[in-house]
């Protein structure tokens, strides 16, 4: 695949997926073609485009050579972050999170209550996504940068024009150790 394919690629994750099968530091391909699920098991990145039958293969090809299996995938421990898009307001997130907030039967959640509990400053990522998914996920890190952390990355996966998530940073060179599972807060009503 071509390495801009896998390096500026930005991350979004589908409600029923956990991050359990990806190693620390591993470069992987993917797009926001749902079929890629089957390749890794958990983890969807979203390009912004789909991806060509031969990009699949080939991603798929690199994941298999660089050892990577679908029968013993090893523990979760990525590399990365996101960040909102420049120009995105406060006060559009807000209306986005009230919305959802209303679909998912949570009358008494604000956002900033929902920053509190998390503990903000480990907060890496809340995908709130539109219109019929539970709040997704919240990843929470042990360490990262405090200049490479933004505390929430809303994302409608419908709407990719909206938010636009940055470069996921996959650097062999780096470990930065992820909680071992997903913390889900909210489920669907």
């Amino acid at each position: 695949m071509p390495q801009s394919i896998i390096d500026t690629l930005a991350v979004t994750l589908l409600p029923h997926q956990a991050f359990n099968t990806i190693a620390s530091g591993d470069r992987v391909f993917l797009t926001n073609n749902p079929e890629i699920a089957r390749y890794t098991g958990r983890l969807v990145i979203h390009s912004g485009r789909y991806a060509s039958a031969d990009e699949l293969e080939a991603g798929y090809q690199e994941l298999k050579e660089s050892g990577w299996s679908e029968e013993d995938a090893p523990p979760l421990s990525l590399l990365g972050y996101c960040r909102i898009k420049s120009g995105s307001t406060k006060e559009y997130d807000e209306k986005l999170f009230q919305k959802n907030r209303a679909r998912h039967s949570m009358p008494d959640l604000t956002l900033d209550a929902l920053k509190r509990r998390l503990n903000w400053q480990q907060v890496w990522g809340l995908h709130i996504s539109d219109p019929h998914w539970a709040l997704e996920p919240v990843v929470r890190v042990r360490e990262l940068p405090n200049e490479e952390v933004e505390s929430f990355l809303f994302w409608q996966p419908n709407q990719p024009y909206e938010y636009e998530a940055f470069k996921m940073l996959f650097d062999k060179k780096r470990s930065l150790p992820f909680e071992e599972a997903l913390d889900i807060i909210y489920p669907a009503a």
